[in-house]
C-alpha cells in the first residue's frame, strides 16, 4: 500500500459507475473490504480477509487474557483464566467467540454465579471450537436473588456438554449437578472423558438417580468417568450406583476419589477381578467408620493397601476382609508406633500372597520395631523395604540398622546422607552408619552432596563398596579430594547405573575427571545413562575441557546438564562430539550466547531426532528460533 496512489473524487465516481454497469449482482470481484491502520480501504480475497480477521481477533483475545493475568498459548490453543465478575466474564466471552483457535479452556468463575451467568457461558461455548473444558464454579450456590432458578441451574451445564464439540470436561466445585436440573439430558455423543467434583453428593433421590442413569445413556462414547467429592462418607453409594450403570456401557474406567492425591477406588468395570483398592486407614486422618463399608464390600479383591497407620478399630475388619489377592502394603507415615506394628502383623497373617511391605520413610526410633516385625514374619518370603532413612542416627541406631539389615528379607533402597542428621564432628558415627548399610544389599540410590560432611578413609571405602553393588542405579556425590574421587568413581558399575551427578571443587576437578574417564574407558561398549550432570562451573583450563569432551563422547544419554563456560568454539566442539541417538532433554549453561550463536547450536542439533526439550541458560533466543523448534515438537527455553 505504501507505493500505491489512492483513488479520489472523480476517479472513485468512475469506479462506482463501472461496478454498477459490470457487477449488477454486487459480487465485487469476490473481494472483501478491510481498513488499514492508516485508514485506507483495502480490498482483498477471502483467504487474506480471513487471515487478517483472525490475526486481529487473536491479538484482541491475547490482550484480554493478559489483562486478566491469565495464560494463553497460541500454538496449542490453551487458555487458563480466572473471571472475578459478570462484567469481566462478558468481555472475555466476546473475545473468545472471535478467536476461533482456542482448543483447551480452563476457567474459574470466581463470584456467586446465577443461572443466567451459566447460560451465558453455555451460549459462548456453542460458538467456539473448544474441545477440552475445565470449569471451576467455586462452590457457588448462586446469589439470593436467583433463588427461584436454583433448581435448574445445572441445566446449562448439561446443555453445554451437548454442543457436539466438547470431548473432555472437568467440572470442579459444582454443587447440585445431579439434583438441580429440570430438563431432560440431551445426547453427548462426542464426550470421551468426564470428571465431576462436588462438595458432596449421595445420589439417593429419584431425581439424582434418574440424572445419573440418563448421563450414561446419553454418552455412548464416554470412556473415562471420575466422581470426586470432599466428604469421604459420601463415596460408597455413588460408586455402587455407577458401577452398575457403566457395566454394560462404553466406559472403560470408573474412579471414585476423595481427592486426586488420595485415590480411594479405581476399577475397570469390565475387569472387576483385577481391582486395586487404595485406602488411608490411619487414626490421624479419617474416622475408620467412613471407610469400613468399602473394606467390607471390596476387601476380598484388595491388591494394594496404602496406609498412614493401622487404627485399632480397623484391625478386626482388615483381618476379616483382606484375602489372598493382597500383594503389597505401603506405609506412608513415618510416625508409626509399636501398636501399629503389632496390628500390622495380624493383618499380614491373613495375606498368604503378600509380596512386599514398604516403609516410605523410617526414623531411627522405628528401627527396632521394624526388626521385631521382620523377625516375627521371618518365615514368610515377602520383602520388607525401607525406601529412605530419616532422623538423627547415633552409633547405637546404626547398630540397630545393621542388625535389621541382616534379616534375610529386609532391604534399604535409598541412603541419603543429605537428610540424615549425623554429628558432623564425629567420624565414628558416620563410619558406623556406612558399615551398617554395607551389611545389606539392594541400595538403589546413594546421595552424598553435603558440603560440610567429612568422610574418613574408612567411610570412603564403605561408600565405594555400596557404589560397586549392581543394584545401585542412582549416584549423586560431592567429591572433596583425589582419593575419594578415585575410590568412588572407579567402583561404578556402568552396566547398571542410570543417573549420575558429580560435583567436584576447583582443586579436585581435574582428578575427578581423570578418575571418571579411566573408569569409563574400561568399558568396551557405549555407556547408556538416563541423566548425567558433571559440575563444570569452575572449569577454565583447556586440558580439563578436553577431558570433559572425551567423557561426554563415551556416553549415550537421555538427558544432559552441563556448564559450558569456555569459548563458543569449544562448546560447539562438545556438542558435535555428542551421541544424540537417545537424548530427550539438553540443558546447557553458558556465560552468554547471542542469537547468532544460538542458531549455530540449533543447526548442529538437527541430528538429535529424539529431542523434546532444549534449555539454554544466559542465551538470547528469538521468537523465530522458538517457532522453528516448536514446529519440530521441541520446547526451546532460556533461563538467566
Amino acid at each position: 500500500m505504501e507505493n500505491k496512489e489512492a483513488l479520489e473524487g472523480a476517479d472513485l465516481r468512475k469506479l462506482d459507475t463501472f461496478l454498477k454497469d459490470k457487477d449488477g449482482n454486487k459480487v465485487l470481484g469476490n473481494l472483501y473490504r478491510t481498513v488499514t491502520i492508516e485508514g485506507h480501504v483495502k480490498w482483498v480475497c477471502i483467504d487474506h480477509f480471513r487471515a487478517n480477521y483472525q490475526e486481529k481477533a487473536t491479538k484482541m483475545f491475547r490482550d484480554m487474557v493478559e489483562s486478566l493475568d491469565g495464560f494463553f498459548d497460541e500454538n496449542t490453543g490453551e487458555v487458563d483464566v480466572v473471571l472475578h465478575s459478570k462484567v469481566l466474564a462478558n468481555q472475555f466471552y466476546s473475545a473468545l467467540t472471535q478467536a476461533k483457535s482456542i482448543y483447551e479452556l480452563k476457567v474459574k468463575l470466581s463470584w456467586e454465579t446465577s443461572h443466567g451467568d451459566l447460560k451465558s457461558l453455555r451460549d459462548t461455548l456453542h460458538k467456539t471450537n473448544v474441545a477440552i473444558l475445565d470449569l471451576d464454579c467455586g462452590d457457588s450456590i448462586g446469589p439470593a436473588g436467583d433463588i427461584l432458578n436454583r433448581r435448574r441451574r445445572s441445566d446449562s451445564l448439561w446443555q453445554m456438554m451437548a454442543n457436539g464439540r466438547l470431548q473432555s470436561v472437568k467440572l470442579e466445585h459444582i454443587n447440585g449437578i445431579f439434583t438441580n436440573t429440570g430438563a431432560s439430558l440431551q445426547s453427548m455423543a462426542h464426550l470421551r472423558t468426564l470428571h465431576i467434583h462436588c462438595t458432596s453428593f449421595l445420589l439417593t433421590t429419584k431425581t439424582e438417580i434418574s440424572t445419573a442413569t440418563s448421563l450414561i445413556t446419553n454418552c455412548p462414547g464416554l470412556q473415562d468417568l471420575t466422581l470426586e467429592c470432599d466428604r469421604l462418607a459420601d463415596l460408597l453409594v455413588p460408586f455402587k450406583l455407577f458401577q452398575g450403570l457403566v457395566a454394560k456401557s462404553s466406559v472403560k474406567t470408573l474412579r471414585v476419589l476423595h481427592d486426586e492425591e488420595n485415590q480411594l477406588y479405581s476399577v475397570a468395570p469390565h475387569d472387576l477381578e483385577s481391582t486395586t483398592l487404595y485406602l488411608d486407614i490411619g487414626v490421624t486422618t479419617y474416622d475408620f467408620s467412613m471407610v469400613e463399608p468399602l473394606l467390607v464390600e471390596y476387601g476380598s479383591t484388595l491388591e494394594k493397601l496404602i496406609a498412614s497407620g493401622i487404627a485399632e478399630t480397623a484391625t478386626s475388619t482388615l483381618q476379616k476382609s483382606v484375602g489372598s489377592r493382597l500383594q503389597s502394603i505401603r506405609l506412608q507415615n513415618s510416625k508409626l508406633y509399636i501398636g501399629d506394628i503389632e496390628r500390622l502383623q495380624l493383618v499380614v497373617a491373613q495375606a498368604p500372597n503378600l509380596s512386599s511391605v514398604l516403609w516410605e520413610t523410617a526414623s531411627e526410633w522405628q528401627l527396632a520395631m521394624i526388626r521385631s516385625f521382620a523377625e516375627h514374619v521371618g518365615h514368610r518370603t515377602f520383602k520388607i523395604v525401607i525406601e529412605e532413612l530419616l532422623g538423627e542416627l547415633s552409633k547405637k541406631d546404626s547398630q540397630d540398622l545393621k542388625q535389621l539389615l541382616t534379616v534375610h528379607n529386609v532391604q534399604l533402597e535409598t541412603l541419603n546422607l543429605d537428610k540424615i542428621n549425623i554429628w558432623l564432628e564425629s567420624l565414628d558415627e558416620l563410619d558406623a552408619l556406612v558399615e551398617a548399610v554395607q551389611t545389606g544389599r539392594g541400595i538403589k540410590e546413594l546421595n552424598c552432596m553435603r558440603e560440610n560432611l567429612h568422610l574418613s578413609d574408612r567411610s570412603i571405602e564403605g561408600l565405594a563398596s555400596i557404589v560397586s553393588q549392581p543394584e545401585l542405579h542412582v549416584l549423586r556425590i560431592r567429591l572433596k579430594e583425589e582419593y575419594m574421587s578415585v575410590s568412588i568413581l572407579e567402583s561404578i558399575q556402568w552396566k547398571h547405573i542410570r543417573e549420575l551427578e558429580v560435583y567436584a571443587g576447583l582443586t579436585n576437578q581435574r582428578a575427578a575427571m581423570k578418575a571418571l574417564l579411566d573408569s569409563m574407558e574400561k568399558m568396551s561398549e557405549t555407556i547408556e545413562l538416563e541423566w548425567f550432570h558433571f559440575d563444570t562451573s569452575h572449569n577454565e583450563p583447556t586440558e580439563e575441557w578436553e577431558l570433559l569432551q572425551r567423557i561426554v563422547s563415551l556416553l549415550s544419554l537421555e538427558s544432559l546438564d552441563l556448564w559450558v563456560r569456555q569459548t563458543f568454539e569449544q562448546a560447539l566442539a562438545l556438542i558435535q562430539s555428542m551421541d544424540f541417538s537417545r537424548m530427550h532433554s539438553l540443558y546447557l549453561r553458558a556465560d552468554k550466547w547471542d542469537s547468532k550463536e544460538v542458531q549455530i547450536i540449533l543447526d548442529n542439533l538437527q541430528r538429535a531426532t529424539q529431542l523434546e526439550s532444549i534449555r539454554l541458560y544466559n542465551a538470547e533466543i528469538t521468537l523465530e528460533q522458538r517457532e522453528q523448534m516448536e514446529s519440530k515438537g521441541i520446547e526451546l527455553s532460556d533461563m538467566v
